[in-house]
């Protein structure tokens, strides 16, 4: 009678981690496999991540030996960690010293420092134009470089309108597979060829007690702003779920809903800008009246084709370089840049900037550094839509392959403790100085994926990734700071 040998879920596990690797001894048996085994086969039993998906894989950056991974082909949505992927394809297709340019150009005629005719803003696809994120892309430096050139074109006056122009990309905004809840919010207002103030604004609600008609709203609004409230001030005590709606396909309609608490705080949104395009032109133009500049001129509606007229350039605003704009879209987890970038690789490539050919063509840019592509599927540049998926195979994959074009990658990925998204992460521990990761997250969603320097000085692709999970985020961040701390503070040998 034959006889079945039973193992223990410990070992099982183990197995998977140690026998699934290249055969080098000095893997087969490391002192990080064992225990991120044996912290695994704790996780199988986790109530937190009952019913939920998990998958990690851990490759030697030099050699690219297999240290551990569990699950490591399954493919799960990547959330944030996407913009890794659109990152280093910018790098390889755009270049670090690339700039994206917005154009400040005429058709008229000047006669005793009066101009008559048309003044254009041109769009480039610059995802800083109007931008807080660097000192000079703010809207009244840009403007007042404009300013300047026009005067040093003897213009005082001007007699006509300013145009803005969004011709260079395709016309599209938001991906039709991004959620309602997200298009409303600064993070899924989607990109333009005449980007501006990163696509958004702010709206600022104060509640001083529970009726309705004391409930504040306030902010900077777009020109052509239509809000609907039917905000509910609530208990003090209370949190605030104050959400901004709004459709991509209508510009000027918005609606808010949720509760505010009637604490007397200020509770600060940053709603989508619909229309950037018409937002920029008539924000230079009210510029150009606060500074001198007379003559009856009016900003005008986009549009979204070449001008027919001979343009006459006055000025070219040039974005910071294509390395500041990478390292700020990781950091910050930046949507708009991330998008921009998608679609100026796509455009660089191909000549079109649809998300479905921008999907083609970083495909591509993969297939050029001998990954296999199976085993993603790319919808966007930011990773906002829940259609992408990755395995943690193929981001190990990836974060070796792209070091060999762009050996100092990591530079372009936060730390631990640094500024932006991980600021919070690994509190206490001491290995977030030898850490390098991209998060990504959304609702149910949390991965994390780049770079680990052991204490025996090697250096690690890292990628994990939890789905599915419906416990709080701060949960599973505490689970994976666990599977971080394993691999950053064990060796390689036995």
């Amino acid at each position: 009678m034959n006889h079945t040998a039973r193992i223990s879920p410990l070992a099982a596990i183990t197995l998977v981690l140690l026998m699934v690797f290249h055969s080098s001894t000095l893997y087969s048996q490391s002192s990080v496999a064992v225990k991120l085994a044996a912290y695994i086969d704790e996780l199988q039993r986790d109530k937190d991540l009952l019913g939920a998906s998990l998958s990690f894989k851990v490759v030697d950056l030099a050699s690219g030996a297999k240290i551990a991974s569990y699950r490591s082909d399954t493919r799960l949505i990547p959330a944030s960690i996407q913009k890794l992927l659109t990152t280093g394809a910018g790098f390889i297709v755009l270049g670090k010293q690339h700039t994206f340019n917005t154009l400040l150009a005429s058709s008229g005629t000047v006669s005793d420092s009066v101009f008559t005719g048309k003044i254009y803003l041109v769009g480039g696809g610059d995802p800083c134009f109007g931008s807080e994120s660097f000192e000079r892309t703010v809207p009244d430096s840009v403007f007042t470089r404009f300013a300047h050139a026009l005067k040093r074109k003897g213009i005082n006056k001007i007699h006509g309108k300013i145009i803005p122009v969004a011709a260079g990309l395709a016309s599209e905004r938001a991906h039709p597979s991004w959620e309602w809840e997200d298009i409303g919010a600064y993070y899924g207002a989607g990109v333009s060829s005449l980007n501006f103030c990163e696509n958004s604004f702010d709206i600022t609600l104060k509640a001083s007690d529970m009726l309705p008609e004391n409930l504040s709203i306030s902010g900077n609004f777009p020109f052509d702003l239509s809000l609907t409230s039917s905000l509910i001030p609530v208990h003090r005590d209370s949190s605030c779920t104050a959400a901004v709606y709004s459709s991509p396909t209508c510009s000027t309609v918005y609606y808010l809903e949720g509760e505010v608490p009637s604490s007397g705080k200020e509770y600060k949104l940053s709603a989508a800008l619909r229309n950037p395009e018409a937002e920029s032109a008539f924000c230079f133009a009210r510029f150009l009246e606060n500074h001198g500049f007379s003559g009856g001129f009016t900003a005008s509606e986009p549009i979204f084709v070449e001008p027919k007229e001979q343009l006459t350039e006055i000025f070219t605003e040039i974005s910071p370089e294509y390395s500041d704009i990478a390292l700020k879209t990781n950091v910050y987890s930046n949507n708009i840049y991330a998008d921009a970038i998608f679609k100026a690789v796509s455009k660089s490539l191909t000549g079109e900037s649809t998300y479905e050919k921008s999907a083609r063509a970083l495909a591509s840019v993969f297939k050029s550094l001998g990954l296999d592509v199976d085993k993603i599927r790319i919808t966007d540049g930011s990773g906002l839509s829940r259609r992408n998926l990755m395995t943690a195979d193929f981001m190990c994959d990836y974060l070796r392959a792209i070091t060999q074009v762009i050996p100092d990658f990591e530079n372009y990925i936060p730390y631990p403790g640094g500024e932006g998204t991980l600021k919070n992460f690994m509190l206490g521990h001491r290995a977030r100085s030898r850490i390098r990761l991209k998060s990504g997250s959304m609702n149910g969603v949390l991965n994390y994926a780049g770079y680990i320097k052991n204490k025996q000085g090697k250096t690690l692709c890292f990628t994990v990734m939890v789905n599915n999970f419906t416990c709080k985020t701060a949960v599973i961040r505490k689970k994976i700071e666990q599977i971080v701390e394993i691999v950053a503070e064990n060796s390689l040998s036995n």
